[in-house]
């Protein structure tokens, strides 16, 4: 082989049946001169002979955890095996490539000996690092062997070949279409770099036997697969890989739809590798077909005649395709039944977290037709932190019995925070497992015509007479995927179905609310009712537009006692579930949702429209004088003095005095993070922000007092929000005069010069 480059046998170390070594050369064009050499087998193992009815009869290698046995016994093989320290009669197989991965011109195939010291073993494990070391003897070789199969399986997957190999997580595609798991120890580059040349070469061979009329035995593949290209699989696989339920579906229909390659004495294709003739020629020490095909290709090469006909070759396959169906069906059994009592003894110690997604479903699909058992929760919220969990699993609970509602009323908040989109699927899939037709739900939508920052829109959803609560977000789709959810907690009798107009209530955030039951306020005082039957349309509808302010207010003007808001919290850490009880004047109501913001709006909210509901508007009716103050004179802004400008640090101070102009344009561009950040450096304590209101009851007006380091400012506006920013903005003003200012001026600002900033983002 003095011709040629080293060869390399990538295998595993312990591995005893040695069939091929390659060796790759780089030419100075970029293409490659690649030689296969695969172990002469058909030398020492004649058609007809013990050996050869032995090798028939057993058809491949056996491999068992404790024991091996060898298709053509052990001594034969080791005759036959490749050697690094001996001499072997090979069949060569030369190819040419050019840089595209093109074949140029036909193979050559030749009998030859491989002279002792010519081979060179090399474990898939050590093939990375012989690649990343330009020092190591065998890098060249190396390195030629992975740029040609590189651009190999690139050729291939260009041609919608199913090429798939995903070397972290031991997935690739085998030559038939399958999804398999590549083993441990050959997770490496050398394991692409080996199932590609193997690929190349055996394809050579089937070309130059079609060329030269030598019969063999071919491996043909057709497909059931609807796409005829194999890149799509190959792509819908990798973006599954993150999902591991999902990517054994994909697995399984991949497996299904390819179908089985099959062994044939004509010529008819492989589709999963996109090649028109292809044959298993590369292991002969370890199956037949293989052997055989050696034996044909060496026959012609020695001049000798065919030792097999057609016929011959037509029984053979059929003899070998039997053989392989009833063994992997043996094997599908035995592994079957292993798995089936490996899940047994899972479920049965309540380690669900052994068992794999196929397992998973047929326990937890059984599981939801009873009672919860111990240790279930905990496993749904693993696999929903795992991302394991699927819209089916929630939809198995959802349709369960009333057994799993405390679960549910745990879960389900968890799972809608993280997956909101899962509403509708659960949704669906509750509705078919009960029988029911989920085309039937009725999504109502409306949409915000407000001024805002950006659309808004309302969803609720209607199915078999229930009703969801009302659902605000940003997009259509988003606000009926959360009403989806409501609607679910209502048909699992987590509260009872509320038909309620809806109103915007432009304080109320975007985001999932989880309304109760209607407020009951039959115990409202006489005082409360008067007030409210004098309350026009436009009044309530200021009214329901910010619900907490309103009744805060409202019962501080009827001396009926200040609203009282009071919260408890269950739940898991990762999933908090916050229940609001909201008081007025002796009527109470609460509302459960997953924070404490949602929880207060919706008791406040609902207790609001309870109230208006259950007492409609009398024309005739005055609301009380105490109820309608005089507007303030200004209803906009105002500026109170520095208290005690001294009490800064005279840190604080030179910093203030130090500041640039640009420095203080930016401050003033965030007055809230600014203020917030310089108090906190120089240990002032955070800015205390109050609010009082004034105003009639359809126009209250807010007025913040924003204090830090005995300084304090004002500011009002029709909302809290508008009287805080006026108010820090007056603060600031403040703070970044106070080096100067000994009192209080009309005017506030003053400009000085100073050499830091606060650049943190502090939320208003």
């Amino acid at each position: 082989m003095s011709a040629d480059a080293v060869a390399l046998m990538i295998d595993d170390p312990g591995a005893r049946d040695l069939d091929d070594a390659l060796s790759v050369t780089a030419l100075p064009d970029g293409g490659w001169r690649a030689v296969a050499y695969v172990a002469g087998v058909a030398a020492v193992v004649a058609p007809g002979s013990p050996t050869d009815h032995i090798a028939r009869k057993r058809v491949m290698s056996q491999y068992r955890p404790a024991k091996v046995f060898p298709m053509l016994g052990d001594q034969v093989e080791r005759a036959a095996t490749l050697a690094v320290d001996a001499d072997r009669e090979v069949l060569a197989v030369s190819m040419l490539f050019g840089p595209d991965g093109q074949r140029l011109g036909a193979a050559g195939l030749e009998r030859r000996t491989l002279a002792a010291g010519s081979c060179v073993r090399l474990p898939y494990a050590e093939v990375p690092a012989v690649a990343g070391d330009p020092g190591h003897r065998l890098h060249a070789a190396v390195r030629a062997t992975h740029g040609l199969a590189t651009v190999l399986r690139g050729r291939r997957a260009a041609a919608g070949a199913l090429a798939f190999y995903d070397l972290n997580r031991g997935y690739a595609s085998t030559e038939d279409g399958m999804i398999t798991l590549i083993p441990l120890a050959q997770r490496t580059i050398g394991y692409v770099m080996v199932a590609e040349l193997m690929i190349a070469a055996s394809a050579a061979v089937a070309d130059w036997c079609i060329d030269h009329d030598v019969p063999i035995l071919f491996r043909n593949h057709r497909t059931s697969l609807l796409t005829p290209d194999g890149a799509d699989v190959t792509t819908d696989i990798a973006a599954s890989l993150h999902d591991a339920e999902l990517f054994e579906q994909l697995r399984q229909r991949v497996n299904r739809s390819f179908g089985r390659a099959v062994y044939d004495a004509v010529p008819r294709g492989h589709h999963a590798l996109r090649v028109p003739a292809y044959a298993h020629v590369m292991s002969p020490l370890r199956r037949y077909p293989d052997l055989v095909s050696q034996q044909m290709v060496w026959a012609k090469l020695s001049g000798d005649q065919a030792p097999y006909d057609s016929a011959q070759l037509a029984a053979i396959a059929e003899h070998v395709n039997g053989f392989v169906e009833k063994t992997k069906a043996r094997r599908e059994e035995y592994f079957s039944e292993q798995r089936r009592q490996d899940a047994l003894r899972s479920i049965s110690e309540r380690d669900y977290a052994a068992l794999d997604a196929g397992q998973w479903r047929q326990m937890f699909d059984l599981l939801t037709q009873r009672a919860p058992v111990d240790g279930i929760e905990t496993e749904v919220l693993r696999r929903l932190d795992a991302q394991l969990l699927v819209a089916n699993d929630v939809a198995r609970m959802a349709a369960a019995g009333p057994a799993w509602t405390p679960v549910r009323q745990r879960v389900f908040p968890a799972v809608r925070e993280r997956h909101p989109e899962f509403g509708p699927s659960a949704f669906s899939g509750r509705a078919q497992i009960l029988g029911l037709d989920p085309t039937t739900a009725t999504v109502h939508t409306q949409t915000d015509t407000s001024p805002r920052g950006g659309p808004r829109f309302a969803a609720r959803v209607d199915f078999e007479g229930q009703t969801g609560g009302w659902q605000v977000a940003t997009t259509k789709k988003g606000a009926a995927a959360q009403a989806m959810w409501e609607l679910l907690d209502v048909l699992c009798g987590h509260r009872a179905s509320v038909d309620t107009p809806f109103v915007w209530r432009h304080d109320e955030p975007d985001g999932p609310l989880t309304h109760s039951v209607p407020a009951d306020v039959s115990g409202l005082p006489e005082a409360v009712t008067r007030f409210l039957a004098g309350l026009g349309p436009e009044q309530r509808a200021r009214a329901v537009s910010n619900p907490v302010s309103w009744l805060t207010n409202t019962a501080v003007q009827l001396g009926v006692g200040a609203l009282v808001l009071d919260y408890q919290q269950s739940g898991l850490a990762h999933a908090p579930v916050f229940v609001c009880t909201v008081t007025l004047a002796g009527v109470s109501h609460c509302a459960t949702a997953t924070s404490k913001l949602h929880s207060r709006v919706a008791a406040v909210s609902e207790l609001l429209t309870a109230m208006l509901a259950a007492v409609p508007f009398d024309a005739e009716a005055a609301p009380p004088a105490a109820a309608v103050p005089a507007a303030p004179a200004e209803p906009r802004h105002a500026r109170a003095c520095v208290q005690e400008a001294r009490a800064l640090p005279a840190a604080a101070r030179q910093h203030l005095a130090e500041l640039t102009e640009t420095q203080r344009a930016n401050a003033a561009k965030n007055p809230g993070a600014w203020v917030t950040n310089f108090a906190s450096a120089f240990g002032l304590g955070a800015p205390v922000y109050k609010y009082t209101t004034s105003g009639p009851s359809h126009a209250f007006v807010f007025t913040c007092t924003a204090t830090v380091a005995g300084m304090s400012s004002t500011g009002s506006g029709s909302t809290k929000t508008q009287a805080r920013v006026a108010a820090v903005a007056e603060l600031l003003a403040l703070v970044l005069d106070a080096p100067t200012q000994q009192g209080c001026d009309e005017h506030g600002m003053r400009s000085h010069h100073g050499t830091l900033e606060f650049n943190t983002v502090v939320p208003q």
